[in-house]
């Protein structure tokens, strides 16, 4: 068989799933992709693995989201200079999915090299809503490495890009990042204010998935307050929306945040709960940060418990890790500060040493055996 007459099946192939399963193509973007790659439609095959990996994120499907992205950035390398503008708009948008990844993974100095590269073509190429997209997502990681001022400056400019074209999901999108800068400058008032608003854009819309991580992010906001009780029942109603949805990231992430407000009401044996599905959770999502964050609340709970040791070797792992954000180190601060009062130095010097000798999957075989025992 002549290549013509392949590529001709091949997109034959592709039209007959886009018109017969155009109800709902999610399960088929994988095929989709290889049949218009083997046709040589270049740019259909970028959306479809585009579409796949950006479905594999919101799920938290990390490796496999990486695979299709690798995949699309592959076939974007091999455009070389011949790079079509679509294909250079597709570029933008799969390193903006891209850092994502690196983000979850706690590498952010990738992530924001690849974001940064996204925002270069965006003004090259004059794509406002890219542009958006961009610079809210880079912002966010400057979010979390700390660096407040060009975070906002960032943030404020993709706000105002999406006001200017009018797109109800980006405003909402980056009035919800606005929220957790927020909360970073320790302006707890605001962020419930830019979360409340969100939740509001959201829901309008019928979006659940972008209502219920707000949800999460107005908890934390009371969290921070010291209202525990009403971050308990934020959470509460952003893990019913998460479960219902089928969503184990954000299963996973609110669980964490739900162990934290019921560590604060002493409902330790609820906490130990939230925290050990958490954890399970994030190592099907590769959820680096977020484990950090659950290891430094089990941290409080062995504390608790009288296990000093363990807790500081807990404490320092969660510190010490590469991919520790502020909210961690922020989260770890407190048994830190107790661990401290009540340690002899010696003892304090020999379970820093250990827990920074720790890796990540014995830690969390660890709080797993612990807290199976407990």
């Amino acid at each position: 068989m002549l290549f013509s007459q392949r590529r001709e099946l091949h997109r034959a192939a592709a039209e007959w799933y886009e018109r017969t399963q155009a109800n709902n193509l999610i399960p088929f973007y994988p095929i989709l992709a290889h049949h218009w790659g083997k046709a040589e439609i270049v740019e259909k095959s970028l959306h479809y693995l585009s579409e796949a990996g950006q479905h594999a994120l919101r799920l938290g499907a990390s490796r496999e989201a990486q695979t299709f992205l690798d995949q699309a950035l592959s076939l974007t390398a091999q455009a070389g200079d011949t790079m079509s503008l679509e294909v250079r708009r597709y570029k933008a948008i799969l390193n903006i999915q891209m850092a994502e990844v690196h983000r979850r993974l706690g590498e952010y100095a990738l992530a924001r090299a690849m974001i940064e590269e996204s925002v270069t073509i965006a003004r090259e190429l004059n794509l406002q809503e890219v542009l958006s997209e961009s610079l809210m997502r880079l912002g966010r990681v400057e979010t979390d490495v700390s660096e407040n001022d060009i975070a906002l400056q960032h943030l404020n400019e993709a706000l105002t890009l999406a006001r200017d074209l009018e797109d109800r999901k980006l405003i909402a999108e980056a009035l919800y990042n606005l929220g957790i800068l927020a909360m970073g400058r320790n302006d707890y008032r605001e962020a419930v204010i830019r979360s409340e608003e969100s939740v509001r854009i959201f829901r309008k819309m019928g979006d659940v998935y972008g209502e219920t991580g707000c949800i999460n992010a107005l908890g934390y906001a009371y969290w921070c307050l010291g209202d525990y009780q009403s971050a308990e029942l934020k959470y509460l109603a952003a893990l019913k929306n998460a479960r219902e949805m089928g969503n184990p990231y954000m299963v996973t992430i609110v669980l964490d945040n739900l162990g934290f407000a019921q560590l604060m009401l002493n409902k330790d044996d609820e906490a130990r709960q939230s925290f050990l599905e958490s954890i399970s959770g994030t190592v099907e999502t590769r959820s680096i940060n977020v484990a950090l964050e659950v290891i430094a609340g089990m941290a409080t709970l062995i504390l608790r418990a009288g296990k000093e040791d363990d807790a500081m070797e807990l404490v320092q792992f969660a510190l010490h890790h590469p991919a520790a954000s502020v909210d961690v180190k922020r989260l770890a601060q407190p048994p830190l500060d107790q661990l401290l009062k009540v340690m002899p130095p010696a003892a304090v010097e020999a379970a820093i040493a250990r827990g920074r000798a720790l890796d990540l999957e014995s830690v969390v075989e660890k709080i797993k055996q612990w807290g199976s025992k407990s």
